[in-house]
């Protein structure tokens, strides 16, 4: 392939008017992907090897290694909670206390139980919303699905954050 490409600018003494550039086309390597190894938890990196397709270019290399970073992941080291209900509003401390209870993961890694608590009232003066637990969505109707959770405490502005809705 070649390119003609013709001087606009420069010292026109010093510069040829026009210039060949040329290049030989090469076919691209097309390679089949092979699927990614484990993850080598000393590096950090997972592996994959690719064998190059039938008809490709001869100066293809038969195979190909591609290495990237291993995506972490959330089920080997994360804990999961059955989070409780709210409890009621603590007149001294005008705090609630929902407990979280380790459901499945890592003993050492994973508390047994954890705490959350909130304060009753926001700095402003206003009722803090609490929810109790999402129940399941209702039925399809006109085209949408609902699903609700009870406002434990908090005023109007509370409702509107205690419904979900879906397309279905």
């Amino acid at each position: 392939m070649s390119k003609i490409l013709t001087l606009t600018s420069g010292d026109r003494r010093n510069c040829q008017p026009t210039k060949v550039m040329r290049r030989s086309c090469r076919k691209s390597c097309q390679y089949r992907r092979g699927k990614w190894g484990r993850c080598n938890s000393s590096t950090g990196l997972i592996q994959r090897q690719d064998r190059l397709k039938p008809n490709s270019a001869k100066f293809c290399a038969q195979y190909r290694t591609l290495t990237k970073k291993c995506k972490r992941s959330r089920k080997r080291n994360s804990c999961k909670y059955k989070v409780g209900e709210w409890g009621p509003c603590v007149p001294t401390t005008q705090s609630r206390t929902k407990v979280m209870t380790l459901v499945r993961g890592n003993a050492i890694r994973c508390k047994p139980t954890k705490e959350i608590r909130r304060k009753c009232v926001r700095l402003d003066g206003t009722d803090r919303c609490f929810f109790g637990q999402w129940k399941d969505w209702e039925g399809c109707l006109n085209g949408v699905q609902k699903k609700h959770r009870e406002v434990l405490q908090g005023g109007q502005e509370c409702q509107k954050r205690a419904v979900r809705t879906r397309g279905c």
